[in-house]
């Protein structure tokens, strides 16, 4: 198994904070409880919640490493 990190990140300055977690937990589910490494979230002028998880295919956000 290739598994790469990837993340996915929800945020909204207008969305409640429980539409963002409900957001954030539908993404999770679809990725599969195995698959989730974790789950955060910040609040600076917006709220951001960010999905950590596994994947074997290339899709899904990553950091580019120089």
């Amino acid at each position: 198994m290739n598994s790469h990190l990837r993340f996915e990140v929800f945020r909204s300055s207008w969305t409640s904070w429980d539409s963002l977690f409900k957001e954030a937990c539908d993404f999770a589910d679809s990725v599969g409880r195995e698959n989730v490494l974790n789950i955060s979230h910040s609040c600076q002028g917006e709220g951001v919640v960010t999905v950590w998880y596994w994947a074997e295919e290339s899709k899904g956000q990553s950091f580019e490493r120089n």
